[in-house]
């Protein structure tokens, strides 16, 4: 016999031996014996006042707790809410037992997990902030590189386009050499006159020149338009930092917010706009190389011929290393337009 019930085996047992099973069911269990079993009905729970051993109303047992809780106590239903009471669910750990995630974030207490500032909100906001950091760094660390390739080939470019922009505007030099003819011819009567002055009205340019000066000042404006969108993007960046170093009323609501404006970042496409920068750089570079080509081409044939082999083996190699990750996918040459290209 065990916590009242009868078993079958039980009904044949001799009468001593039934008699000593109901002494023991019915004996009161020491202050410091073990909790019942479960079969008994005995619950060992955590109370402020310390380990107490509870038995449900359905038990059998008479067990008694360290407490000194006694049966009919712990059988009667109007005491059950008052001992909940006194349950302490999560009691205080070892602060040995703490990590170091437990140290920086402190658990919460049971039934705050999602309260605006629970802790789930502190650690998403360090851990994006983390995200950020490397993401905005990245980019102002190209930027830089952009601004200064784009300043020093903006200066390299306008010393060019200083010369040949000579052959799109009147020959001075011509004027006075015409005035200086026509005032000998004046006073001395043995040299004769000109028949005709050229005609100054218009400007003597060649279809070459134009080609060079189109080319280089193409190239030029497509470096300053370079650098003056990395300004503007330095600008977008530090505005987005500002605005996630503004307080809020809470965790919940920054996370929210952050949310929001990350999402902007790529509903936008300012990643795609960054690295769009470098390659507008590209086509600044190989504009004025082209240009420089057809400089050449006046000035020297064999030097052209040079120029020309240089120039195609360096947009052989551009196109090749862009355009080899769309077949290799272990390629390390994936820019990040090209990253984007192939997510489209």
């Amino acid at each position: 016999m065990q916590g009242g019930l009868v078993s079958p085996e039980g009904a044949a047992q001799s009468q001593p031996e039934a008699a000593f099973a109901a002494e023991v069911t019915t004996t009161t269990a020491p202050t410091q014996s073990v909790p019942a079993t479960p079969l008994g009905g005995g619950l060992p729970i955590t109370t402020s006042e310390g380990p107490k051993l509870f038995s449900s109303p359905n038990a059998g047992g008479g067990s008694v707790g360290r407490a000194g809780v006694d049966a009919a106590t712990a059988h009667r239903p109007e005491q059950i809410p008052e001992l909940l009471e006194t349950i302490d669910l999560y009691p205080p750990r070892d602060p040995l037992m703490y990590t170091d995630f437990d140290k920086k974030y402190p658990p919460d207490r049971h039934g705050e997990e999602a309260q605006p500032n629970a802790r789930v909100w502190r650690v998403y906001r360090d851990r994006v902030n983390e995200l950020d950091d490397d993401l905005i760094q990245g980019w102002n660390s190209t930027l830089d590189v952009l601004l200064i390739f784009a300043g020093l080939f903006s200066a390299v470019a306008t010393a060019f386009i200083i010369e040949a922009a000579k052959q799109l505007q009147h020959d001075y030099t011509q004027y006075t050499a015409v005035g200086v003819f026509a005032v000998l011819a004046a006073l001395n009567g043995t040299v004769p006159a000109p028949a005709s002055l050229p005609d100054f009205s218009r400007i003597p340019t060649t279809t070459r020149s134009r080609w060079i000066n189109g080319l280089w000042f193409a190239s030029l404006t497509f470096a300053l338009f370079d650098a003056l969108l990395a300004i503007l993007v330095k600008q977008w960046l530090v505005e987005y930092a500002s605005r996630m170093r503004q307080p809020t009323g809470d965790g919940r609501q920054w996370a929210r917010r952050h949310a929001a404006f990350r999402e902007g970042l790529s509903k936008w496409h300012l990643g795609v706009v960054i690295s769009s920068l470098a390659v507008l750089l590209h086509v600044a570079l190989f504009l004025f190389l082209f240009g420089l080509l057809v400089f050449l081409f006046d000035l020297d044939h064999s030097i052209c011929v040079a120029g020309a082999i240089f120039t195609g083996f360096t947009a052989s190699f551009y196109l090749a290393a862009t355009l080899a990750p769309l077949w290799y996918g272990d390629c390390p040459f994936m820019t990040p337009l090209l990253a984007h290209a192939r997510g489209v």
